[in-house]
């Protein structure tokens, strides 16, 4: 993914902010850094708002078939996860939408804008095994089910929805992250008692409250692949598009909220961005009040650290040396990896034996 800095990243943020711009004479580099960023969709409609200019006719045609991919995938998406939803819902599993869903539904001009290629589900971890039940019994496919391990806190459901080359995929999370530093940084009771109706997606559908949603989409720019994706396009787009409803009541809110939560640098370094981007605007004292507390913030000494230091700063948010040791192991030897070469049961035999030592 290119740079922060490259002309062509900033280019696409000058486009998806409404600021005119002018392709340069790489017209393919620069559409192949719209998909890589997950913003060809947004780009295709600034296009045609007139915002876009000097893009030749082979451009405008794949950014077209983009936009026509991802908006046909989108509706497919949309009819997926309201059955889901209802499956779950009628099962007594209370369920918040997380991630880009209720992002692309609540600020995005039209929600095939926002490109997705799955949904993100929060239930209560006391559900998880009742959800991969349910989900199931109706024709899903569960993956990487395993309550056991500290590297992943999530499962993966395939809906039978899905059709040959095309899988609808849910991420059903039972922990916000999949980082042990932010496993407990919102618990789905204080989420689901301020959960806000999602009614394009029916009367089952929830999501985050508005601070709880902006907290979320700036914690997961640095958790995704550990630091290794901060910057890409669609998730500060995000991010600015949330902000940019936000009352100053709201950034109140936020601002305590990720002060609270010992997150206050991390979710600043987004924000700045975000200003850097697309000239963002929020009220100055409520960034300065998010340092407060950044002393005392495990994140704030990471927001520049390489994917190793992520991974090092996990394993020693673990407790017990038989935790470390579980995790350092799962990080080695990746599940979803060991299932699919054989290595999983002699791994799990050495790991069983090197565990009861210690334990």
């Amino acid at each position: 993914m290119p740079d922060t800095h490259h002309p062509r990243v900033l280019l696409l943020a000058t486009a998806l902010s409404g600021r005119p711009i002018q392709v340069p004479r790489a017209v393919t580099r620069l559409l192949k850094t719209a998909l890589d960023h997950g913003v060809a969709a947004m780009l295709d409609r600034r296009t045609r708002e007139g915002i876009v200019h000097g893009l030749t006719d082979k451009g405008r045609t794949t950014l077209n078939a983009a936009h026509r991919d991802t908006a046909a995938y989108g509706l497919m998406l949309t009819a997926a996860t309201r059955k889901t939803i209802d499956l779950l819902a009628a099962a007594d599993i209370p369920v918040l939408l997380l991630k880009g869903t209720p992002i692309a539904f609540r600020y995005y001009p039209e929600p095939y804008l926002r490109t997705r290629c799955d949904t993100d589900l929060f239930i209560r971890a006391v559900d998880t095994n009742m959800a991969a039940e349910v989900l199931a019994s109706n024709g899903y496919r569960i993956s990487g089910l395993n309550r056991r391990l500290y590297s992943s806190k999530q499962f993966i459901a395939a809906s039978p929805l899905s059709r040959q080359g095309v899988t609808l995929s849910f991420d059903i999370h039972w922990r916000l992250s999949n980082r042990v530093i932010f496993n407990d940084i919102l618990h789905f009771e204080e989420c689901w008692k301020t959960r806000q109706l999602l009614p394009e997606l029916g009367s089952n559908a929830y999501t985050l409250a508005s601070p709880q949603l902006l907290l979320h989409a700036c914690i997961h720019r640095i958790a995704h692949g550990r630091n290794t994706m901060r910057n890409r396009l669609i998730w500060l787009y995000d991010i600015h598009l949330i902000a940019g409803r936000f009352s100053a009541e709201d950034f109140g809110r936020f601002q305590r909220l990720a002060v609270e939560k010992q997150v206050g640098m991390l979710c600043l370094d987004a924000l700045v961005m975000c200003q850097y981007y697309f000239r963002t605007s929020y009220p100055e004292r409520y960034l300065t009040a998010m340092t407060c507390n950044y002393r005392r913030e495990p994140s704030a000494h990471l927001l520049h650290a390489s994917k190793s230091r992520w991974a090092l700063a996990d394993l020693l948010a673990l407790k017990t040396l038989r935790e470390r040791l579980a995790f350092a192991g799962e990080l080695l030897f990746p599940p979803h990896l060991t299932e699919a070469t054989g290595w999983l049961p002699r791994m799990k035999t050495w790991l069983a034996r090197l565990l009861s030592k210690i334990g």
